[in-house]
C-alpha cells in the first residue's frame, strides 16, 4: 500500500517504522523539517514538510495515489480535516485519525465517525490503548505481557521461565496436555533475543520467555500451576499524571478494592489530577526521591506504574521503587532503552508504546480476514494473529494440523461460536472459525494469503 503518515512524533514515528518494515510505500508529513527529514533518512521513506490537513501539502505527499492516510498529530481537528480532505478530494480508501479529546470518543456520539457524518474509517487514542494495556497487568499479575483476543474470550500472554520454574525441561508442545479440560497452548519461545514458533521436540529452558494462548477463563489456573504471581495487586502507585497516567488511574479506580497513589513532578498538573480523580491520592514530587516514595508508602506497594513521557525517568522511578520495597514495577517505554536494563535494575514488565500502537493499527494493513494482531518478541519478532476463515478460504475443511502450515506458523486456539478449543487430531477448520495463531515475521504474508478467499489465494 501507499500510506501517508501525518505527524511524526513518537506515535507517528512508531507507525511509520512498522509500515516501512512491512513493505509499504510510506510518506511522512510534519511541520518540523528536522523531524521529518531525519525520520525519512532513518527509514528510507519520503518526507514532505507542511501542515498535513492542507490540500496542497497532501497533494505533494502523493494524496492522489495514496491508499491510506493515518493522521497522528497532537491536534484532533488537524487529524480529522486531514482525513476528510484525503477522502473527499483524493478518494483515499483508508482514513485513520488519532483522537485525544474524550468528547469525540463519548459513546453517546458513537456514530460521529461514520459515512453519514465524518467519513473516517477508524479512530484511535494512544493514551487509552496504552492505559488499557497497562491496566491488564493489574487485572492479571504475573505475565510479562497479556492481550485479549476473540472479543475478550481468549488471551495471549508471556511467561518468563526462571531456573526453578516447573516449565524447565518440559516439551513446549506437550505442556498443557497434562491438564484435562484446559484450553491452552504454547505457540512461541523467545530465547537469546530471538523468537521462534515451537516445533515438535522443543524443550523449554531457564531464561526463556514462552508465549501462550488460552481461553480467558483458564489464565488464572495456568498462572497458579506454573508458580506465576496470580494474586490481585491492591496497593498501586502511579508515577506521572499525563494523559496515560490519568487514563490508567480512571480505569483502576473502577475497582473498589484498590488503593491508588499518584506522584507528579509538575505542581499545576498534580493539582489538576487531584481535582480530576475520584479516589486517587495525588502527591507533588519526584518519584526518584526516596522521601516522596516513603510518603507514598512505597514499601507496602504491590505494583508501581512508571508512565511519564520520559523513558529515563520511568526506568529510574521503577528501579528506586523496587529498591525501596515495591513488589512489582511496570515501565512504559517508547524507545528500546528499558529492555536491556530490565534484569539488571530489577524491573518486572516493559510495556512498549510502539508494540501497543502497531498491534492496534496493523489489522487495517493486513490482507485477508485479519481481525486482531499483537506484535511480540525482539526485532524482527513475530505476531499473534486472530483471523477468520471465510467459506471460500483455502483452509476451509482442511485438517487443523501445524504440519499442514508453513514452517514458522503455529495454530494456538480456535473459536467456533461460543466455544474455544485447542485443536486435536482429526478436527477440521470450518467457515466462520476464528483462528488464533503465531507467525514468525517472514511468514506473515503467507498467513495473509491463507485467510484470503480461494481465488485470491491461488492467484498469489
Amino acid at each position: 500500500m501507499r500510506v501517508i503518515v501525518v505527524g511524526v512524533g513518537r506515535v507517528g514515528a512508531a507507525i511509520a517504522r512498522f509500515l516501512a518494515r512491512d513493505g509499504h510505500v510510506v510518506t511522512v508529513v510534519d511541520q518540523d523539517p528536522d523531524i521529518a527529514e531525519q525520520l525519512a533518512a532513518d527509514l528510507d521513506v519520503r518526507s514532505v514538510v507542511g501542515l498535513g490537513s492542507l490540500p496542497d501539502v497532501l497533494d505533494r505527499a502523493g494524496g492522489r495515489e495514496a491508499d491510506a492516510i493515518i493522521a497522528t498529530t497532537h491536534n484532533d481537528e488537524v487529524n480529522i480535516v486531514a482525513c476528510e480532505v484525503a477522502g473527499g478530494l483524493f478518494e483515499t480508501q483508508i482514513k485513520i485519525a488519532r483522537i485525544r479529546n474524550a468528547s469525540y470518543l463519548n459513546p453517546a456520539f458513537s456514530d460521529l465517525f461514520s459515512r453519514q457524518h465524518i467519513a473516517i474509517d477508524a479512530v484511535f487514542s494512544p493514551e487509552v490503548d496504552i492505559a488499557r494495556a497497562l491496566a491488564r497487568h493489574q487485572e492479571t499479575p504475573g505475565p510479562s505481557f497479556i492481550a485479549p483476543f476473540c472479543a475478550g474470550a481468549a488471551r495471549a500472554f508471556g511467561l518468563d521461565v526462571g531456573p526453578t520454574s516447573p516449565l524447565v525441561g518440559a516439551e513446549a508442545g506437550g505442556v498443557f496436555q497434562l491438564f484435562p479440560g484446559l484450553n491452552a497452548k504454547i505457540v512461541a519461545v523467545e530465547r537469546s533475543e530471538k523468537i521462534f514458533a515451537i516445533a515438535p521436540g522443543d524443550v523449554i529452558r531457564s531464561g526463556d520467555r514462552v508465549y501462550c494462548v488460552s481461553a480467558a477463563k483458564d489464565v488464572e489456573r495456568i498462572l497458579t500451576a506454573f508458580s506465576q504471581r496470580s494474586l490481585r495487586n491492591r496497593r498501586i502507585l502511579i508515577d506521572g499524571a499525563g494523559r496515560v497516567g490519568m487514563e490508567l488511574a480512571r480505569l483502576l479506580e473502577a475497582d473498589p478494592n484498590v488503593t491508588i497513589t499518584m506522584i507528579e513532578r509538575n505542581a499545576q498538573r498534580a493539582q489538576a489530577a487531584a481535582e480530576g480523580l475520584r479516589k486517587t491520592i495525588v502527591l507533588n514530587g519526584d518519584a526518584t526521591d526516596a522521601a516522596i516514595l516513603a510518603q507514598a508508602d512505597v514499601e507496602r506497594t504491590d505494583i508501581v506504574f512508571a508512565v511519564t513521557d520520559n523513558d529515563h525517568i520511568n526506568i529510574f522511578a521503577g528501579f528506586h521503587a523496587k529498591r525501596l520495597g515495591a513488589k512489582m514495577a511496570v515501565i512504559l517505554a517508547a524507545s528500546g532503552l528499558a529492555e536491556p536494563a530490565k534484569e539488571a535494575l530489577g524491573l518486572d514488565i516493559i510495556v512498549s508504546t510502539q508494540d501497543v500502537m502497531v498491534s492496534r493499527l496493523s489489522p487495517h494493513f493486513r490482507k485477508g480476514r485479519i481481525l486482531a494482531v499483537r506484535q511480540i518478541g525482539p526485532e524482527p519478532g513475530g505476531e499473534i494473529i486472530e483471523a477468520v476463515i471465510s467459506p471460500t478460504s483455502h483452509l476451509a475443511d482442511k485438517p487443523m494440523r501445524d504440519d499442514a502450515l508453513p514452517d514458522g506458523v503455529v495454530i494456538g486456539l480456535v473459536q467456533r461460536g461460543a466455544t474455544i478449543f485447542a485443536p486435536q487430531n482429526g478436527e477440521r477448520f470450518a467457515a466462520g472459525d476464528h483462528v488464533l495463531l503465531f507467525a514468525e515475521q517472514p511468514k506473515i504474508k503467507a498467513v495473509e494469503r491463507m485467510f484470503r478467499v480461494s481465488l485470491e489465494y491461488l492467484g498469489g
